[in-house]
């Protein structure tokens, strides 16, 4: 079975396939994170002429109805779920900022890395995080960040920016459902320590 980039290169050809090259980076993870998302004027923004756009935009509908790639929805109902998930956060070196977008079930429909930054901050951007939410059709939000320091203790920083999140959030009817901190194999949860 053929490829996604393959698929592009075939109905693209091979010179406008280079255009979105960016996209077809390490395709079966983009894939499953984001590249389903993708809609005509994302092509656009790569160089991309309208026909070509809208052939991309086709040869992703159509894999969105025949693959077998979909995500797996994994639940997310406890902080211990969310830890395990992005577990690997805590060997970073750099702050890290990941938003998780979950439906009504708490399924994971996807996730983004919003930011990363250096040692002791990863500046998020909010608009960012919400436009992908409105692709997702998200219901609720997992806000997840490491702190390389090893301490999981939020600053005033993160409270702060969590309600902030919480607010763009409640304007799009969606919920921040949970912000996670990790440290060295401990994390702490907003929901549980009643930030939220």
């Amino acid at each position: 079975m053929e490829t996604i980039q393959e698929l592009f290169i075939d109905v693209l050809g091979s010179s406008a396939a280079e255009k979105i090259g960016s996209m077809m980076k390490d395709v079966e993870n983009t894939y499953r994170n984001e590249l389903r998302y993708l809609v005509k004027e994302d092509f656009l923004s790569y160089g991309l002429t309208k026909a070509q756009a809208t052939k991309a935009a086709a040869v992703i509908n159509l894999a969105n109805r025949i693959s077998s790639l979909s995500p797996k929805q994994v639940l997310m109902r406890t902080p211990e779920k969310v830890f395990n998930h992005f577990e690997y956060l805590k060997a970073e070196e750099q702050e890290h900022f990941i938003v998780c977008f979950l439906n009504i079930k708490n399924r994971l429909l996807g996730y983004k890395e919003i930011s990363i930054g250096n040692l002791n901050a990863a500046p998020a951007d909010i608009k960012e995080a919400m436009r992908w939410a409105l692709r997702f059709k998200a219901y609720g939000l997992i806000l997840v960040h490491n702190h390389p320091s090893g301490d999981p203790e939020p600053s005033r920083a993160d409270i702060h920016l969590t309600k902030a999140f919480a607010k763009a959030a409640n304007l799009l009817d969606m919920t921040i459902l949970d912000h996670l901190v990790i440290g060295d194999d401990i994390f702490v949860s907003f929901q549980e320590r009643g930030y939220l």
